[in-house]
């Protein structure tokens, strides 16, 4: 700008050299944008789906832990890949016991917490390249099944919380495309 502003009683170069100004300060903003990162704040998350994993017996508490902590799509996303793990056997081990007993009430802080967690819509990828696409990751297929019977509960607390995670994920089109997708993940 200050070697435009040298040019100023030539009137086309002036304008010319404030032109290319303009356009290098513009490329160069661009530049910075896709060069600085958002890492976000993820600890909690990363804390909580720590001692989820170690933990020798799954206790309903760090699931609501859980469900308290996922309060970015970030950490949702962090939780949501190691529910996917850990869910199925325990909905497995406690689905069949009868309402009211601590099994069931531990099926639905389990269920309570994977829609907390699943409550996220899926993004596209900045437009400017600064921040990854966030989608939901692949639905484990016994997941998908536990899923699809609890949807038809006669509980309904869980019957809405099976709902709630349904309806988060993307439709299913073919096996081959859920296999694929569970390959990514």
């Amino acid at each position: 700008m200050a070697i435009a502003a040298f040019f100023y009683s030539y009137r086309m170069i002036y304008i010319v050299v404030s032109f290319l100004g303009f356009a290098l300060l513009g490329g160069v903003a661009y530049q910075m944008n896709k060069l600085t990162r958002f890492v976000p704040n993820t600890l909690e998350a990363e804390a909580v789906a720590w001692l989820l994993e170690s933990s020798p017996r799954q206790q309903p508490e760090l699931f609501k832990k859980a469900g308290h902590v996922a309060s970015t799509t970030q950490r949702k996303v962090i939780l949501l890949n190691t529910l996917h793990r850990l869910l199925p056997p325990l909905i497995a081990s406690r689905y069949r016991h009868p309402p009211g007993g601590p099994e069931h009430q531990e099926l639905q802080i389990f269920l309570a917490c994977l829609a907390q967690v699943s409550n996220f819509d899926d993004s596209g990828k900045s437009r400017l390249g600064n921040r990854a696409a966030i989608e939901h990751p692949a639905l484990p297929a016994d997941l998908r099944e536990q899923l699809k019977e609890l949807r038809e509960s006669e509980d309904k607390s869980l019957r809405d919380a099976a709902e709630a995670v349904w309806c988060r994920y993307p439709a299913i089109e073919d096996e081959k495309h859920v296999y694929h997708r569970e390959e990514e993940a």
